[in-house]
């Protein structure tokens, strides 16, 4: 997917006519997907290139940095998931004060000199300072198809909803709303080694970014992915109440059928479904006899949903 950073105050004369879908995509969820797809498919009628318009960041993280503002992935994730779905090209506006700043015509201004015959954008979707532009608005002044929320169960599906439901531990209703279980990327760190030293459970420290959302404090079923092969995984969260305790949260996962020096090398951290809360436990052999159950478990899971 060719990448085109755009800025606030400026216009853009763009050679290549496209069809573009417009949104932040956290999550790129069913309600996304169906927003791309739509894109994708009007693109081919046309004959013109598939393209989305999104933001390099949370408008929230810059508009109230003293804010603990998550999300659900991080842009390289997100790009490359939006990609995953046929997208050839992608407008990214670099979220700044002066971009939260432009007035919605202005805005509006800077998307016809983009050179797109079509804007595919949800019901909902809101730009310009303060949110005061609307699709109405937009369909005013660009050629435009509106797209239907998507529900699941009665409830908008939303990055909120989605952020909210893996603060719970909810992992398999957030996979129910992205068709992908939810994974976090990061590079392999040197821990206390106290899994593979004292308990026989080594487990890869994955050092994960600060702005994303972690799943609620526990264990997990789980994958690794690594060098394009899955593994299944015991997948931790927390502050190792029993052995070696830590003010911080750690991410740690213990890779079944796998022997392979990572350190310093990046993994994907899949999260399938919730087992437990993390506790403290009486002894290291109580932890040990609770650990190899869990492992148990992560054998026998079956896996419904295939990742992109």
């Amino acid at each position: 997917m060719k990448i085109f950073d755009i800025y606030a105050n400026k216009t853009y004369q763009m050679k290549n006519k496209t069809v573009a879908c417009i949104g932040f995509f956290d999550g790129v969820h069913l309600g996304h997907q169906h927003l791309i797809k739509e894109t994708v498919q009007l693109a081919k009628e046309k004959g013109l290139t598939p393209a989305c318009i999104t933001l390099s960041r949370e408008p929230l993280q810059v508009l109230y940095p003293e804010r603990d503002i998550k999300t659900i992935m991080d842009i390289s994730q997100r790009l490359h998931t939006i990609a995953s779905y046929g997208i050839k090209q992608c407008y990214l506006l670099h979220f700044d004060e002066n971009m939260a700043n432009v007035p919605a015509l202005d805005f509006i201004t800077m998307l016809q000199s983009l050179n797109i015959e079509t804007i595919v954008a949800g019901e909902d979707f809101r730009y310009g300072k303060g949110n005061s532009g609307d699709v109405l608005l937009l369909e005013k002044h660009m050629p435009t198809k509106i797209i239907p929320l998507v529900e699941l169960h009665g409830s908008k599906i939303s990055s909120t909803s989605i952020i909210v439901a893996l603060e719970k531990g909810e992992v398999e209703y957030v996979a129910s709303c992205m068709n992908r279980y939810y994974t976090i990327d990061g590079f392999v760190i040197h821990g206390n080694k106290v899994g593979s030293r004292e308990l026989g459970f080594p487990t890869a420290n994955i050092e994960y970014d600060p702005f994303v959302v972690l799943p609620r404090v526990g264990v997990y079923i789980g994958r690794v992915i690594y060098n394009n092969k899955t593994y299944r995984a015991m997948i931790n969260i927390g502050h190792n109440p029993t052995i070696n305790r830590r003010d911080f949260l750690s991410l740690e996962a213990h890779i079944l059928d796998f022997d392979e020096e990572i350190y310093g090398k990046r993994l994907a951290v899949e999260f399938s479904k919730y087992l437990r809360y993390e506790k403290k436990f009486n002894s290291k052999e109580e932890l040990i006899e609770q650990l190899t159950k869990d492992v148990q478990s992560v054998k026998e899971y079956t896996y419904e949903i295939r990742n992109v």
